[in-house]
């Protein structure tokens, strides 16, 4: 039916929640007293309250007010989506979330205007579409495809194939456009995640390759031939990541070096005196670990409400006195940034 259909519950839970407002009073109108256009126009809603509430409802027309009140709500929500869009394609035109200093526009969103980490991946996502296909842009300002469906296409859109996939998103639901999107690129609709089930334990969600689950027990067989013991998926897992950290992670390496060096002397510099970057020499090793050490990897900027970004993934090494300014490879002139607040630094000299 059309009231429960757009208010998300069932009949008998509708029912039951009438039921508990005290303002509402049973007795409805006889059918001759209604007239034709009422059941014209609302004549799902009077088969529901004549076969629910016993044709014994007198406030009915309240009950339709609310129906009508958020069906337009929903719909003026659609409309500031889309108005929200065509907002965050000048906001990313303009830059004007490194004028606020946040690293790209996912911080922006989810620091600066409090939106959902999950939202702002979606707004994000389509803003990015809508400014390089022009068509979806159009479809979205004509209500013709909504933002939650334009962002389940948008991983597979392209110049040639966006009409038929347009099309695919009004005449599908929102589950058979993800099975069609699927279809085409399945990686889609591989969701990866993380939740607590203890105080500290969490329980993690992915999907990998027949061959990639074949490494996997395969470097599962040599810990157990390798220990003598039975060693589960927990434990290869945690095997594979400490020995991989061993071997990348740059804050455990800078530690090693740190030891290597305790019976050395004091610490000398090397600094660089470049002027042209091409000509920038590299950073001495020692300096290097330093640098990572005193930052522990992280990134060192804050963000506008001051929390710190400490972004660990795609980190930096920023000179605070540019090198072609004169800048040197010293412990002082370094610090860590992430590619984003990198970027803003630059862009704002």
């Amino acid at each position: 039916m059309e009231l429960t259909d757009t208010l998300g519950c069932r009949s008998t839970e509708l029912y039951m929640f009438l039921r508990g407002l005290p303002h509402l009073k049973f007795n409805l109108p006889s059918p001759k007293q209604r007239g034709r256009s009422f059941y014209r126009e609302n004549s799902v809603v009077y088969f529901f309250f004549v076969n629910f509430f016993g044709g014994n409802m007198k406030n009915e027309e309240l009950i339709i007010k609310l129906h009508e009140k958020s069906k337009s709500i929903s719909q003026e929500i659609a409309k500031k989506e889309v108005d929200l869009i065509l907002i965050l394609k000048d906001v990313i035109k303009y830059e004007v979330y490194r004028a606020y200093k946040y690293p790209n526009l996912f911080k922006y969103l989810t620091l600066s205007h409090g939106m959902p980490e999950w939202r702002a991946y979606e707004i994000s996502t389509v803003t990015k579409a809508a400014m390089k296909f022009g068509k979806l842009e159009k479809a979205l300002l004509c209500g013709k495809i909504s933002v939650s469906k334009a962002r389940r296409i948008a991983p597979v859109l392209d110049e040639n194939n966006i009409d038929v996939w347009m099309k695919k998103a009004r005449l599908n639901s929102h589950r058979d456009l993800e099975k069609l999107v699927a279809g085409l690129n399945p990686e889609v609709s591989l969701y990866e995640s993380a939740r607590y089930v203890s105080e500290n334990q969490i329980e993690l969600k992915l999907v990998i390759s027949e061959k990639d689950y074949e490494d996997f027990k395969g470097l599962q067989d040599i810990l157990c031939q390798k220990t003598q013991k039975v060693i589960n998926l927990k434990g290869t897992l945690n095997h594979a990541v400490k020995e991989t950290l061993k071997r990348v992670d740059p804050l455990q390496k800078a530690e090693r070096a740190k030891k290597r060096l305790l019976n050395q002397p004091t610490e000398t510099q090397i600094p660089g005196t470049c002027t042209k970057p091409i000509d920038r020499p590299k950073i001495p090793a020692e300096i290097f670990h330093q640098v990572i050490r005193r930052d522990r990897a992280r990134c060192q900027e804050s963000h506008p409400n001051g929390e710190k970004c400490g972004e660990t993934r795609w980190i930096d090494f920023h000179h605070i006195n540019p090198v072609h300014q004169g800048g040197l490879n010293t412990l002082k002139n370094l610090t860590i940034l992430c590619k984003g607040h990198h970027q803003l630094e630059h862009w704002k000299r």
